[in-house]
């Protein structure tokens, strides 16, 4: 059951939304149709004015991502693992199909022949030589491996803990024992297992994403490779450190002039077939990754040898999805170059629009499926990397996902609203007084002294936006301060907890510690997700 101020707020958002769709969510709404609710979609192709479109898919979309939706979970996590099969059924009719060419055989076709050798040779000048094991430093990401639970991932706590990793990444052991890593933890506590865990996360409402958990040593060497490929990516033309804001760029202009066609894949990284990585993939850097991944996932207590290459959790998965799907479209014709009419961001894929079909074509080849629904390669509507633009209009709509249990959430909300109003003021007549009235009934619900921290966009959700003359400001030693509603609070881990040689390691390893710095005692870690409690805090604004 939703609270009656989530309802409140819901229904005061459609009313002021004012279309067919937002009737439909307020019915479903308030006959508790939740199932019905995540399942509406919308099609730009059946709108003529960007104003229409963005009310429709306001309505659509403003619950669409709401975690505390009492939608059916159970529901969702067997549709994640009935996908995850799925996936490993395409990979394995892939792996058929390509691995007699992994084996020297020809496709019986000249002009495929010819086409998969264009693709080797643009992914062997893209990445060059792999580095060699004394060239990678460790690396440790924010999440939980199967030796570290998520309450203890931080650096200090990974360095300290058991040791995992599989059969094929046992070639890592020697780069380990020469890292700051492992002479600081114990060389007797270590495990060898079979393979990653298999997990899912929230996508949005109806849906989870799987994952797979990977063992700690596997993916602490998974991503600085995945560091390697990067930069081999920026320097054939692919900037991924700065992929989403040029593709949302281009997604504006070709919703102007419809010269690039933006193009989305169906469970991309899942799909990757181990034969279409052995085809592609020089053989010094094949074997590099394929040592470093993990062969087995474990769902529901069964081992499942994987048909897939690597799975969303391994540290190299996103930049070897940017390289497959690169080459691929590139091996069609030397006229598509990377960053200059060909661009790709993981999955998110933007090309000229008179190759779209062929592009298309030949990432089904491969064993790739289009995601219709996200592919646009005619009309005045394209999206890329969270950017949706009609006739180059900025009309992605807002999505609410966490439940007002805290005013910081509150803030987030209501900074939503305003943003929803301000772009209907771009697009066309906004209904201002109703908007206006589902903005202030999230305020009012806000405390008055956490309602008092108002400020600019640029501070994100610590303040309320809203007009310079509403801010609360003060100027010290000639900086300026805004009073925001903060983080203050954190879950702590102190470094003194562990070995000098953890903390050392830590520190070389690039850990931000909070704390006073003239009292190494006092040296801390926050962990991801470790806020604990919010206050009214003076933040520097320039």
């Amino acid at each position: 059951m939703l609270s009656q101020d989530v309802k409140q707020i819901v229904l005061s958002k459609m009313e002021a939304l004012d279309c067919a769709r937002s009737l439909t969510v307020a019915i479903l709404v308030r006959y508790e149709c939740w199932e019905d609710l995540t399942t509406l979609s919308v099609d730009p192709v059946d709108f003529l004015h960007p104003n229409d479109y963005f009310r429709t898919a306001q309505a659509t979309a403003f619950l669409k991502k709401a975690r505390f939706l009492p939608t059916d979970r159970e529901g969702a996590e067997a549709r994640a693992r009935q996908k995850w099969w799925e996936c490993e059924r395409t990979c394995f009719i892939t792996n058929r199909r390509l691995s007699p060419l992994c084996d020297g055989f020809t496709a019986g076709n000249q002009g495929l022949d010819d086409y998969v050798r264009r693709c080797q040779e643009k992914m062997k000048k893209l990445v060059g030589r792999s580095p060699g094991s004394e060239d990678l430093t460790p690396r440790f990401g924010p999440g939980s491996t199967v030796s570290d639970r998520s309450t203890m991932s931080t650096v200090p706590d990974k360095l300290s803990s058991q040791v995992t990793l599989t059969w094929s990444a046992v070639p890592w052991l020697s780069s380990y024992g020469r890292s700051a890593w492992g002479r600081g933890s114990r060389k007797d506590d270590m495990k060898i297992v079979r393979g990653d865990k298999y997990f899912t996360v929230d996508k949005d409402a109806r849906t989870r994403r799987s994952c797979g958990k990977q063992p700690s040593l596997n993916v602490t060497f998974q991503l600085p490779l995945g560091k390697v490929l990067r930069g081999r990516l920026r320097r054939g033309g692919i900037n991924l450190d700065e992929g989403q804001t040029t593709h949302k760029e281009l997604a504006r202009a070709s919703s102007l002039t419809g010269h690039l066609a933006t193009i989305d894949l169906s469970s991309a990284s899942d799909c990757i077939a181990e034969s279409a990585v052995r085809l592609l993939l020089p053989p010094d850097w094949f074997e590099l990754l394929d040592r470093t991944r993990t062969h087995l996932t474990e769902v529901d207590g069964r081992w499942v040898w994987l048909e897939k290459f690597s799975s969303m959790g391994n540290g190299f998965t996103f930049e070897l999805e940017t390289l497959v799907f690169l080459v691929a479209i590139c091996g069609l014709s030397d006229t598509l170059v990377p960053g200059e009419n060909v661009y790709v961001y993981g999955d998110d894929i933007i090309v000229p629009t008179e190759w779209a079909e062929a592009v298309l074509g030949a990432l089904r080849w491969w064993g790739f499926s289009p995601n219709q629904e996200k592919t646009f390669i005619s009309g005045e509507f394209r999206e890329s990397c969270g950017g949706d633009y009609f006739r180059g209009v900025d009309v992605r709509p807002y999505y609410w996902k966490e439940n007002i249990s805290e005013p910081a959430r509150l803030i987030s909300l209501a900074n939503g609203i305003r943003r929803t109003f301000l772009k209907e003021v771009v697009i066309g007549t906004p209904q201002e007084r109703q908007i206006r009235k589902t903005w202030f009934g999230v305020l009012d619900r806000i405390p008055s002294h956490v309602r008092a921290c108002r400020g600019p966009e640029a501070l994100g959700d610590v303040v309320l936006h809203d007009e310079v003359s509403r801010w609360d400001v003060r100027v010290r030693d000639s900086i300026r301060y805004i009073r925001g509603w903060a983080p203050v609070k954190y879950r702590e881990v102190y470094l003194s907890r562990f070995s000098n040689d953890v903390q050392w390691a830590s520190l070389l390893y690039g850990v931000e510690l909070s704390g006073d710095a003239r009292f190494d005692d006092n040296r801390y870690v926050v962990p991801r997700d470790g806020v604990t409690g919010y206050g009214r805090k003076w933040i520097p604004f320039s």
